[in-house]
């Protein structure tokens, strides 16, 4: 699932989108029928989905209703919360991957700073090794974690599809070190502010390791648009 086309359709795809409510955040949240509009203002087949309440509450919460809340949407694919899997808050370890699958999960989104955990840390091994082993793409935003963990988890886990989010400004020479020796690692183009950095990874790494996906509503989607346009 790389580029701008990760869900595989005949069309354009936003992979990182967020519907639900954002507590913290001075922009309103978009129901399902917010994110079905956005598809269609950027041209766009498919949009990959998670729920604020997977990120701000409960993972396990936010992934059950964001199934409820796009069942009537089909170009909007679920991507699911999660987190270390020693707690159980979801379910057997064993009956995962049936369960993203049975939910057509597409991509994986993690958040261990805010959900209280570290991506190289001991809790972090038994589910890096379970997303490994499976199609999804795993997402991270880049205020979650490091360039360094990046790194040391797509070594450790040279299996794992890992996509980059929110890269930000002045992100060239941690991201080109880390991209370069790690070719499981993607960036995706919600927050891609480097002047001159979508050329350049494009230039050196190819148009298969940037991923156009806007971060809407949160993020500032116009460059998202170029960009997918562009790749």
């Amino acid at each position: 699932m790389r580029g701008t086309n990760p869900a595989g359709s005949a069309g354009r795809v936003d992979a990182n989108l967020v519907i639900g409510p954002w507590v913290h955040d001075d922009q309103p949240g978009w129901t399902a029928k917010d994110a079905d509009l956005h598809l269609d203002l950027i041209g766009a087949a498919q949009g990959f989905v998670r729920h604020s309440t997977a990120v701000d509450y409960d993972a396990a919460v936010g992934n059950r209703r964001l199934v409820e809340e796009i069942a009537a949407h089909p170009r909007l694919l679920p991507a699911f919360v999660l987190g270390p899997l020693e707690s159980g808050e979801h379910g057997p370890v064993e009956s995962l991957p049936g369960q993203l699958a049975d939910c057509g999960v597409r991509a994986v989104w993690i958040y261990p700073r805010r959900h209280g955990w570290s991506l190289v840390g001991p809790e972090a091994a038994s589910l890096l090794e379970l997303l490994e082993g499976l199609e999804q793409s795993v997402w991270v935003d880049l205020a979650e974690t490091e360039w360094s963990e990046v790194a040391v988890t797509a070594k450790t886990h040279p299996g794992l599809r890992l996509v980059v989010a929110g890269i930000g400004y002045r992100m060239l020479r941690p991201a080109m070190a880390t991209l370069t020796q790690c070719p499981g690692v993607s960036v995706d183009t919600s927050y891609l502010a480097s002047g001159g950095g979508l050329e350049l990874l494009v230039q050196r790494l190819g148009a298969s390791r940037v991923v156009a996906g806007s971060g809407a509503p949160v993020g500032a989607f116009c460059s998202s648009v170029g960009c997918s346009t562009m790749l």
